[in-house]
């Protein structure tokens, strides 16, 4: 856990060379990510590790900023590291089953299993949006991977369902912004309602709603750079074309074509 979040840091830093090193070091940074804490995938536990890698692409670190970010990624991996071990002790002290270390996640690795699949879906779809993110200069490149990253589901109908989800929901947040911070409250309250949305958000399990939720959110944080209306219309077009690129990337039967080749 440690080494890894390390190594978001240390890629981070490295893919900043130059789109081509960049798209490279992505890809195997966050194959990496995805495939070492994904034995069983559907318990997504390479949520922190690669949403940590989306921010850090998206605010590169320079000079002493880098320093800092690194003992705090050391300090996060040992903070991290020692709740789940806790956490395992606890859960499996009376238990004699073997866990799946590194050594054996690779020595195992099955091409045609869920746990690779997934991990080269999100290592193609993240790496590209970040690639064109890089090249055409996207202030919030984070906007377009993170859509990339939820769309990105080992069952297609789930990408499908959220396809639709967030892009209307993104939409209808982006008037609730505007309804809200724009007309109804005034700018002094403006961090003690952020505060209360995100806190609700926290009681939300519909993946529409959060959505909704989140792009508000998201919106009021960009609103320090932009003024508000290219805080909306940016936010907006990065969803979208980050959602067709996830809907693309889920669309091609990957697992097909790998046991095809197989």
């Amino acid at each position: 856990i440690v080494l890894m979040f390390l190594q978001i840091g240390f890629s981070n830093k490295l893919a900043q060379i130059n789109p081509v090193i960049g798209l490279i070091v992505n890809f195997i940074t966050i194959f990496l990510i995805m495939y070492i804490p994904s034995a069983k995938p559907e318990y997504k536990a390479y949520m922190p590790f690669l949403l940590c890698y989306i921010f850090n692409q998206s605010n590169p670190a320079e000079g002493h900023d880098f320093v800092t970010r690194m003992l705090s990624l050391l300090i996060g991996g040992v903070k991290e590291n020692g709740y789940t071990n806790v956490n395992n002790y606890f859960k499996n002290k009376n238990s004699n089953k073997e866990h799946d270390t590194i050594k054996q996640a690779f020595k195992s690795m099955s091409i045609t299993s869920n746990r690779f699949i997934i991990a080269l879906k999100m290592a193609i779809g993240v790496s590209i949006a970040m690639l064109i993110g890089t090249l055409f200069g996207v202030k919030k490149t984070m906007w377009i991977s993170m859509s990339v990253m939820s769309l990105t589901q080992i069952d297609f109908s789930n990408t499908q369902k959220r396809f639709i989800s967030r892009i209307i929901s993104t939409i209808i947040g982006s008037i609730v912004f505007a309804i809200l911070f724009q007309a109804l409250v005034p700018e002094k309250y403006d961090v003690i309602v952020t505060i209360i949305l995100n806190y609700i958000y926290t009681f939300i399990n519909d993946y529409k709603y959060q959505v909704i939720f989140i792009t508000v959110n998201a919106i009021s944080s960009a609103s320090a750079l932009f003024d508000t209306s290219t805080a909306i219309e940016l936010r907006i077009l990065s969803i979208i074309f980050g959602c067709v690129l996830g809907y693309i990337i889920n669309k091609i039967n990957i697992s097909y074509g790998i046991y095809y080749l197989y």
